[in-house]
């Protein structure tokens, strides 16, 4: 019984791991397609929003890949819309950048409270 529930630690363990590298993968990806850049730009740009927003780099991308998921408003560009997620997190608001209102020319300054 000890090794089977070891066995699905591991199992588990690796399947977490898995998750994490596709949602960082997907990340990566997003920023490279909208800001032209390359991989590892696109890797230390989401290391220096982690370390600065004091997050867990997958925690981050994942909230990168569900805000790229959700339909923009038709003053948002992709482009905008990461950097509204990711002004966000900087900021403080990284379970509330949705309520930063997007605005034609980038993240509106002020937007939130506390």
């Amino acid at each position: 019984a000890g090794q089977e529930a070891a066995q699905h630690e591991v199992t588990e363990a690796l399947q977490r791991s898995a998750e994490a590298r596709a949602d960082i993968e997907q990340a990566k990806g997003a920023l490279m397609l909208v800001h032209a850049i390359s991989a590892d730009d696109a890797f230390a740009i989401l290391r220096w929003h982690s370390s600065h927003a004091n997050m867990k780099l997958r925690d981050l991308a994942k909230l990168i890949t569900a805000g790229i998921s959700t339909p923009a408003q038709e003053i948002e560009t992709p482009s905008r819309r990461i950097s509204r997620i990711l002004g966000g997190v900087v900021a403080g608001y990284a379970d509330r950048w949705r309520e930063i209102p997007p605005t034609a020319t980038g993240v509106q300054q002020g937007s939130l409270n506390g």
